[in-house]
């Protein structure tokens, strides 16, 4: 007997929803964007931007909620449950890191670096359930909402965290250079990286919700 293969269809969207989605996240960068300029004036920028600051904790929010998004698509998106649980661990790893001076306080000699088993777990659930989780790739990696975390990615780890570098903006700034400058470069672009990221996990529920399964993924 012959197996019958998985086969999912793409979704197909009308363009106006589409459009008015990524108004509303461009919306919001420019929101949070603006926003640090009178919360600076308003409050000293050193507050803004310290440990545990506004800035701080709004990026660990962000990171909760994407996290929580892709919990959200493993219970409910049963075709796409390791995919949505890999991400789930990533985004969680990400949020754990932001805790890194609280988990340090909590749990001496590992402090912040217990998150590592999250990658762990999801680089062995991959492996795992490679061949399920390479079908469900085959469909993601091509979408908007790959795009958009993908984006949120190299703006919250590349792009920020070499042009906050210290050594970067020393040598750009010479005398003039101040140490809160690296601080307030790095954490606005984790800020705007991470709400990307956030943006990405939406994506990623509409993409997946919308995909039409004529046969769902047979169970291991």
């Amino acid at each position: 007997m012959r197996e019958k293969k998985n086969i999912y269809i793409a979704p197909s969207e009308s363009a106006i929803p589409v459009v008015i989605r990524f108004a509303a996240y461009t919306l919001a960068i420019f929101i949070i964007t603006a926003s640090l300029t009178p919360l600076a004036e308003y409050k000293d920028i050193y507050f803004i931007f310290t440990e545990h600051g506004p800035v701080e904790w709004l990026q660990l929010g962000l990171l909760v909620a994407a996290s929580v998004l892709f919990f959200s698509g493993f219970f409910s998106l049963p075709a796409f449950r390791e995919l949505f649980l890999i991400l789930a661990s990533v985004s969680s790893f990400a949020a754990m890191r932001e805790l890194d001076s609280v988990l340090d306080k909590a749990i001496p000699w590992i402090g912040w670096k217990v998150a590592f088993a999250l990658l762990l777990f999801a680089a062995a659930l991959a492996w795992k359930k490679k061949d399920k989780v390479k079908r469900q790739l085959g469909h993601y990696l091509s979408s908007p909402a790959f795009v958009v975390l993908w984006a949120g990615f190299i703006v919250a780890v590349p792009i920020a965290q070499l042009l906050g570098h210290a050594a970067f903006l020393e040598s750009l700034m010479g005398e003039n250079y101040m140490r809160a400058y690296k601080r307030v470069i790095e954490e606005s672009g984790e800020l705007l990286g991470y709400l990307l990221l956030l943006e990405g996990s939406i994506e990623s529920l509409v993409l997946i919700k919308k995909l039409q399964i004529r046969k769902l993924p047979a169970e291991e």
